[in-house]
């Protein structure tokens, strides 16, 4: 009897876990703006490529679950000219980890490890941050996606 109640525990965990659907979406943001790099300012134009992962508990049981969020922050073609006439190619990639509400309010991500890289060599790399802004709706999608590129202040 006692093992028959275990397995019939166990099936019932699995089934939990198994119905809770991953959603994986990606998002190609083009991004043009300007940040500051080291004394010159920079007017950058490109696209961050962001795809984020969500494992919403099931059911969702309101008021406003929190819910992980893996998001993997990618650079694609994001290049720009400072103001001294250097041009600048930036680079990297990232993966964080966040906690959303499924309310609609937005959640921010700030990620490190991406660098601009100037095409002259007499100029050093500067570090620089993606700051990646996000929405989920109560089913857990994601929406209101933004991307916008931050001088490094560590």
């Amino acid at each position: 009897m006692k093992t028959l109640m275990l397995s019939v525990t166990f099936l019932a965990v699995l089934a939990l876990v198994a119905t809770a659907a991953i959603l994986t979406t990606s998002f190609m943001l083009p991004v043009n703006d300007t940040l500051f790099l080291g004394g010159d300012t920079v007017a950058y134009a490109g696209v961050v490529h962001v795809v984020t992962k969500v494992v919403p508990p099931d059911p969702i049981v309101p008021p406003n679950p929190i819910v992980p969020v893996d998001v993997h922050i990618n650079l694609a073609g994001v290049s720009g000219v400072g103001t001294s006439g250097i041009m600048y190619e930036f680079v990297g990639s990232a993966n964080v980890h966040a906690m959303a509400t499924t309310d609609g309010h937005p959640t921010e991500v700030l990620a490190g490890g991406f660098r601009a890289v100037p095409h002259s060599n007499a100029s050093p790399v500067d570090p620089c941050q993606v700051r990646v802004t996000f929405s989920l709706d109560a089913t857990g999608s994601v929406s209101g996606v933004s991307a916008q590129l931050l001088e490094d202040v560590t």
